[in-house]
């Protein structure tokens, strides 16, 4: 079955950590926060989007519930599937938690779910 990176020792930098340059006109301290904002403005980024982690559901289907603060009833869900071209027989989303079904498939796969706000 094929499987979603798991990025889950990865470590998620705060807003307020700093990192530092070394430009040709010395060396310059920027926060996480301020770079973001740079590189949003840059490029034109209105939203926020959190990828949530990988859960598993065997070939018979079922139910999944994400949690997580980043999910509103105003996001834009999108559940992704390691199975090409299936999509959910139901789904619904509530203030911090999104309830996806699948119907049986032909194999066990994989959901992640991504959340824009």
């Amino acid at each position: 079955m094929a499987k979603f990176g798991d990025y889950s020792a990865v470590t998620t930098l705060a807003d307020t950590d700093v990192t530092v340059f070394s430009t040709n006109s010395g060396t310059k301290k920027i926060t996480i926060a301020s770079i973001a904002a740079l590189i949003k403005s840059k490029i034109g980024i209105t939203s926020v989007v959190t990828v949530l982690p990988a859960q598993s559901l065997t070939a018979s289907g079922g139910s999944l519930t994400f949690s997580s603060s980043a999910i509103k009833t105003t996001s834009i869900v999108e559940p992704y599937a390691t199975i090409f071209g299936i999509s959910p027989s139901s789904m619904t989303v509530t203030d911090g938690k999104c309830v996806i079904t699948f119907d049986a498939q032909s194999a066990a796969f994989d959901v992640k779910l991504t959340v824009r706000n």
